[in-house]
């Protein structure tokens, strides 16, 4: 649940600046979001968008960490520029998710939380979430982990 797991408010974060605590705190605050999204009870559902509207704060400032000068996405190009056009497909999908989570907050602000384009917009924003984990994820093994050769006995 997203209230167990994000601080009451983005001002609260402490910085997160490289590669290990940044991606953590950002894969904790989505996969909070994901669980919320993908909760099919109506008890739960009924509150989603207050929820919705205590995460983005969160999420809204751990993107915009990994996206500062400095911050992760940056990391990862010093460690090889080759990357650049992977990056640049992650900060158009860090858009994306934010545009798509306060879209759903909106809607849910006019139609119930089971209304059927309420589901769709959650199992959409929901699938790219997962999208976003596997990208980012690739993007830092290859960045730190890929054999290029070069080096032998």
């Amino acid at each position: 649940m997203v209230q167990g797991v994000l601080p009451s408010d983005a001002s609260r974060l402490r910085p997160t600046r490289g590669f290990g605590r940044g991606a953590a705190c950002l894969e904790s605050a989505l996969e909070a979001l994901e669980r919320e999204l993908t909760v099919e009870e109506e008890s739960r559902a009924s509150g989603l968008r207050a929820r919705l509207l205590r995460a983005l704060p969160f999420v809204r400032a751990e993107l915009e960490e990994e996206e500062a000068p400095g911050g992760l996405l940056d990391d990862v190009l010093l460690e090889d520029p080759a990357l650049a056009p992977r990056v640049d497909r992650l900060r158009r999908l860090h858009r994306k998710l934010l545009r798509h989570l306060e879209g759903l907050i909106a809607l849910l602000a006019e139609a119930p939380a089971d209304a059927p384009r309420v589901q769709r917009a959650r199992r959409r924003l929901a699938r790219e979430l997962r999208q976003h984990r596997r990208d980012e994820e690739r993007l830092l093994l290859d960045a730190h982990c890929l054999d290029v050769g070069g080096e032998g006995p």
